[in-house]
């Protein structure tokens, strides 16, 4: 009778975690091409609005990782810009890089969450991968 109650309250509990996670990912991303990071003052994007956006083109393609203390987002410089704070920040590996960074910035009720990622691109002839660097947005997840 405890072995069944303990199943069915593990049920029960990953059901609820699987929801949360449909409802956070419910947010299409809109991917979008620019060709320098000037390109990005001429989305008008209202950071208050929900949306999911990934933007390529930001930077060239890098033959290797730059220092994480030097490393940053070009969407910060907007969100700072327009009064966000930043509230918190991490980086780590993932399966399609060596890095990503993640961000989160708050401004009133908007919430914005920033991440930077490097994709392993082509093999190069010593074996290693130059990266494709990305930056994706999503803000105001319901």
């Amino acid at each position: 009778m405890k072995a069944c109650l303990i199943i069915a309250a593990l049920t029960l509990g990953l059901s609820f975690m699987a929801s949360g996670q449909n409802q956070s990912s419910s947010i299409s991303t809109q991917f979008i091409q620019v060709s320098k990071p000037q390109d990005m003052d001429t989305l008008h994007l209202n950071f208050c609005d929900t949306f999911s956006i990934e933007i390529n083109g930001l930077y060239p393609i890098l033959g290797s990782l730059p220092a994480l203390q030097d490393d940053s987002t070009i969407v910060k410089t907007l969100l700072i810009r327009k009064g966000f704070s930043q509230v918190d920040w991490g980086s780590g590996n993932w399966d399609k890089g060596p890095r990503m960074m993640n961000s989160k910035y708050k401004k009133g009720d908007c919430n914005c969450e920033v991440s930077k990622r490097y994709y392993y691109n082509k093999k190069m002839k010593d074996g290693n991968y130059d990266l494709r660097v990305s930056e994706r947005i999503i803000c105001n997840p319901k």
